[in-house]
């Protein structure tokens, strides 16, 4: 049994030795960073749209403090009129818009501890990212100061080269 344990460890060894070599470190790590990049432009839309919802909520939250302003107004000429009944739908109305208030600056409360929680994660994720980008800056060539490529020499033009170096040396 401790001959087959050695034998599949040494095996999956061999296996990830391959794939380190197969692997290339300077595509992982590019498409590491673009991979932080479009996840950190997601969560920037995402807290654009938090705070464009907030803004909506806060003009809701206007109108309907507004609406309340007005209903008291509209109760004190119903009770100066002596006009209960036309009261009663007056507070009836007056209760359900401050119902939806107190839901609403519930839900603006949440939105906002969201966009705390949003902006502090996107903090971190942008730190992230230029750390990465900098172990990259340092791990890897640049563009310009890698060697360039140069294109393999065929025998042909081996033996070419060679026949021209031979006549050159005759002649002198």
């Amino acid at each position: 049994m401790a001959i087959i344990t050695r034998l599949s460890r040494l095996f999956q060894a061999d296996i990830n030795a391959l794939l380190d070599r197969v692997e290339e470190p300077e595509i992982l790590v590019r498409q590491s960073i673009r991979e932080m990049e479009l996840h950190l432009e997601q969560s920037t839309r995402e807290l654009r749209s938090l705070t464009l919802d907030v803004g909506r909520g806060q003009q809701e939250q206007e109108a309907l403090e507004s609406q309340l302003a007005e209903f008291d107004q509209q109760l004190d000429l119903c009770f100066a009129s002596d006009k209960p009944d036309l009261a009663r739908a007056l507070v009836r109305r007056k209760l359900e818009t401050s119902q939806r208030l107190d839901q609403l600056k519930t839900q603006l409360q949440a939105l906002g501890e969201r966009i705390a929680g949003r902006e502090s994660l996107l903090v971190e994720q942008q730190a992230k990212l230029d750390h990465l980008r900098q172990k990259a800056d340092a791990l890897l060539p640049s563009e310009q100061t890698r060697e360039p490529e140069w294109p393999g020499v065929s025998d042909e033009q081996v033996e070419v080269a060679l026949l021209q170096e031979q006549a050159r040396r005759a002649e002198g």
